[in-house]
């Protein structure tokens, strides 16, 4: 179908390709081209050098928009599906900043403090789970908590909700042994980075629940961790265009109520 967009004319060719690699043409109708050699059997075999131009992809260039090809439906009777094809080759995102990061931490560690919570740390990581902001309160034991920190906010940006509710999922009160052994598999294949207790939150924007960072915090009790993580979203810059997961604490022994 491609000689009359390289020849010209509007008289149908049909067109197939050797083991050699050379382009061999059958003439259906009388053509417009009169630079052929005559090959063996009636077959007309086209010479590169008598060409003005030689066959390749790059030679074509079909000039077709997106939006025809969203639109595009098989002919009728056609069993071939419709093309669809993404209006763009990317994908956008939001996701929160180095400043909103360092609010949130920093308000988190201020309602440990008002609070009299043990000291912690808290970890704040951006929609692809990269660390933006870690902060360590004095007297935190160090490598421990930080890390257990960040393994909670890396649950919310793995497997999609707050360490808390995945720990609800899969291991309650009668937890069987095939849940036991899935959770087991499931932070083994993260290795070991996520986490199934209280203390990690996700940020999503509010108006397409899109996560955008998450938050974790350990050091204190899973219910303190978590209430000052909320804290610090709920208090932070941009807390009129997110919503939290969860959407409320369920900590008991908060002593400057917010």
């Amino acid at each position: 179908f491609l000689a009359p967009f390289l020849f010209g004319g509007s008289r149908s060719l049909s067109a197939s390709t050797s083991q050699r690699g050379d382009v061999r043409v059958e003439r259906k109708r009388e053509s417009r081209c009169s630079t052929w050699d005559r090959g063996p059997a009636g077959i007309r075999k086209l010479q590169p050098h008598n060409l003005e131009r030689r066959i390749s992809v790059a030679d074509i260039k079909l000039s077709i928009s997106s939006r025809d090809l969203q639109h595009a439906s098989p002919s009728p009777g056609s069993t071939k599906p419709p093309i669809i094809m993404a209006s763009s080759g990317f994908i956008t995102y939001k996701t929160i900043t180095l400043d909103v990061a360092d609010q949130i931490a920093s308000i988190a560690i201020e309602t440990a403090k008002k609070n009299g919570f043990n000291p912690m740390a808290v970890c704040v990581l951006d929609a692809t789970g990269v660390p933006i902001v870690t902060k360590r309160m004095d007297h935190c034991t160090g490598p421990a908590y930080a890390t257990i920190a960040q393994h909670k906010a890396n649950t919310c940006i793995r497997m999609k909700k707050s360490s808390r509710a995945y720990g609800d999922k899969y291991l309650p009160d009668d937890a069987t042994p095939g849940k036991m052994v899935r959770i087991l598999s499931q932070i083994h294949s993260n290795e070991g980075e996520i986490a199934s207790f209280p203390g990690g939150i996700s940020i999503k924007c509010k108006e397409t629940g899109q996560i955008i960072g998450a938050v974790g915090a350990s050091g204190a009790a899973g219910d303190e961790d978590e209430y000052c993580c909320l804290q610090g979203v709920w208090k932070s810059s941009i807390a009129e265009e997110i919503v939290t997961e969860p959407a409320d604490h369920s900590c008991t022994t908060v002593k400057v109520e917010e």
